[in-house]
């Protein structure tokens, strides 16, 4: 694998990053110009949501895999357990590689 284009890519994405954080605050504005209560605490709890339901639904199918003996649920279970903690992984490494404050 070339490295020199994704050292350019890299280089880019460090130099647009500075000038990024206004766009996205005039992106969000109108949208967050109507804000009520009930739609902040639908949020929050959608926001808090999503690593239970990551690690709940796996482990669910695992169970129902154990219980029936079923090896193609336990295997489906391994591969989206799996997803999730590679997804989880890349996503906390580029949070704090790009450590951009959010809008």
């Amino acid at each position: 694998m070339k490295t020199g284009p994704v050292i350019l890519f890299l280089l880019c994405a460090i130099s647009v990053q500075s000038d990024a954080q206004n766009p996205d605050i005039n992106l969000l504005k109108p949208v967050n110009r109507k804000e009520t209560f009930f739609k902040n605490k639908y949020l929050e709890l959608n926001a808090s949501s999503v690593t239970a339901l990551s690690i709940g639904i796996p482990a669910g199918i695992a169970i129902a895999g154990f219980i029936t003996h079923d090896k193609r649920l336990q295997k489906d279970a391994l591969y989206t357990g799996g997803g999730y903690i590679v997804s989880a992984l890349i996503t906390q490494s580029v949070k704090r590689i790009v450590d951009r404050k959010r809008p």
